[in-house]
C-alpha cells in the first residue's frame, strides 16, 4: 500500500499445482521477484511494488497496466497485418534489449 500510491495493482500469489514441487516453486517465485526488481524501471515493464511472504503464502504486487492482452486483441481485431507485426516488433525489441543488457550487467557483477 505504501508504494502503490493508492493506484490499482496486480497481486500474484504462489499457488503451485503440484505440492511435491512446492520448494522448487517457492524458489522460482522468489527468483521472479528478484528479476522483476532488477528490470523494473522501464516504462514498458510493470513496476514491482512489493514481494512478501505471509505465513506459507508468497505474493508479488505489481503495477496494473490497463489494456487488452494479445488474445483479446486478436479476437477483437483479427490477425495482424504485416505492418502491424513490424510495429509490434519495433515496440518489443527495445524492451528485450533493455532486459538483455540488465541480465548481462547482473551476470558480470556477480562473477
Amino acid at each position: 500500500k505504501d508504494k502503490s500510491n493508492n493506484s490499482y495493482c496486480v497481486i500474484k500469489q504462489l499457488f503451485p499445482e503440484n505440492i511435491n514441487n512446492y520448494e522448487k516453486a517457492k524458489y522460482l517465485f522468489y527468483q521472479e521477484a528478484q528479476r522483476l526488481e532488477e528490470v523494473g524501471n522501464h516504462p514498458q515493464i510493470p513496476t514491482l511494488l512489493d514481494s512478501f511472504q505471509e505465513g506459507n503464502e508468497q505474493y508479488l504486487v505489481q503495477e496494473y497496466i490497463p489494456g487488452q492482452n494479445l488474445a483479446q486483441e486478436l479476437t477483437e481485431s483479427g490477425a495482424f497485418t504485416e505492418i502491424e507485426i513490424k510495429q509490434l516488433l519495433n515496440n518489443l525489441l527495445p524492451v528485450l534489449q533493455f532486459i538483455h543488457e540488465k541480465q548481462k550487467n547482473i551476470i558480470i557483477s556477480t562473477c
